[in-house]
């Protein structure tokens, strides 16, 4: 049997990326071309899917020799996460299934969309002794079933930091807190966004009326370089997330609608501050920190849509009851609601609120 294995290993096609073998248990395709591709790993599949979805199918019938496979990102195991390895710890978010493996919620900072939630999960679902990833962007939540005797948390902990995410156990007091800290953050970047909009605006209506009207050079050239300083500093701080988002993503070799967003505003931004060194053509500072503000807006109401959101899950799960009236052993038992599973018939009366199992 085991030749035959070996024989059959031999015989399968290598990644259709690289060209290496793909490992026993590794089942990821890609269609080009018409056909499902083999891929060895989910780096090679991720570059495959950004090279057919950008129409460039015929790379792969012109190319010469094989691609190179994409480096897997190194982590450093952060010291800091070792307190969760120890199991009384980490009893407060991770709960020992009947089959031995673990599932912990965990609170990740740092969620802005949905392709964040994507990069999470096709980042730990491949890892050995990871069974399942799930994120609840609405809840910046992750559930994770893990093995602890292949991976800890610790080490899942410092993948999702590689990755640029804060992770913290899922507590409802923690989340709370993470919610009022990011709300606070995203309110000085939408101030400071639109205090640049209205300064730079100013600074911009003159610029236009005394092209108009004419204006001195050295008055026009100090008008420029104020203008360049107010928007670089607006850039860097309110924008910065977006050009972080979009250098997260291209690490793991995914495009996110940030990329173009940070290159947008980045392009701008540099062909004014050339304009303002040079002494000609022209320069672009308003739109570069209106398009910021308006676009730190959209997200800003878009996030406190979902705390709205979150906060009323919170305060439905409040008014749960902690003991419940559940039938077992063919009589009616008081028991804690944390202890009801699948299948168990409970009793509620008139007008209370419906118990249900924990999430």
């Amino acid at each position: 049997m085991a030749d035959a294995g070996l024989q059959a290993a031999r015989e399968a096609p290598p990644c259709y990326h690289c060209g290496e073998d793909i490992p026993p248990g590794v089942d990821l395709h890609v269609e080009i071309g018409g056909e499902a591709r083999a891929m060895c790993c989910p780096g090679c599949r991720a570059v495959a899917t950004m090279i057919t979805s950008s129409g460039l199918d015929t790379f792969y019938q012109q190319r010469t020799a094989y691609s190179e496979r994409p480096v897997e990102q190194q982590f450093k195991l952060n010291d800091q996460y070792l307190v969760y390895d120890d199991p009384q710890t980490a009893a407060q978010f991770a709960d020992m299934q009947s089959d031995g493996t673990v599932q912990a919620r965990v609170l990740l900072g740092g969620i802005t969309c949905a392709a964040c939630t994507w990069l999470i999960e096709q980042t730990l679902a491949p890892i050995p002794g990871i069974s399942s990833a799930l994120v609840n962007l609405q809840q910046s939540r992750l559930d994770v079933a893990f093995d602890p005797a292949q991976i800890k948390l610790s080490e899942i902990f410092s993948r999702l930091e590689s990755l640029g995410y804060r992770p913290r156990p899922f507590q409802v007091s923690t989340q709370v807190e993470q919610m009022r800290a990011d709300y606070k953050r995203d309110l000085r970047r939408l101030g400071v966004a639109g205090f640049g909009m209205m300064q730079v605006g100013m600074y911009a209506i003159a610029l236009h009326a005394g092209e108009i009207q004419g204006i001195q050079q050295q008055y026009e050239g100090l008008l420029r370089w104020v203008s360049l300083l107010v928007a670089s500093f607006v850039v860097y701080y309110s924008a910065g997330t977006f050009f972080s988002t979009a250098w997260r993503h291209l690490k793991q070799s995914a495009l996110v609608m940030d990329l173009p967003v940070a290159l947008a505003i980045g392009l701008a931004l540099l062909a004014s501050a050339w304009a303002t060194i040079s002494g000609t053509g022209q320069v672009y500072f308003d739109s570069v920190v209106m398009f910021t503000f308006f676009l730190l807006l959209g997200r800003f109401l878009e996030a406190r849509v979902r705390q709205r959101h979150t906060m009323t899950w919170f305060d439905a799960e409040s008014t749960l009851p902690d003991a419940v009236s559940c039938r077992r052993d063919r009589q009616w038992q008081t028991v804690p609601r944390a202890q009801l599973v699948v299948g168990d018939t409970v009793l509620f009366p008139p007008g209370k609120p419906l118990p249900s199992m924990p999430s």
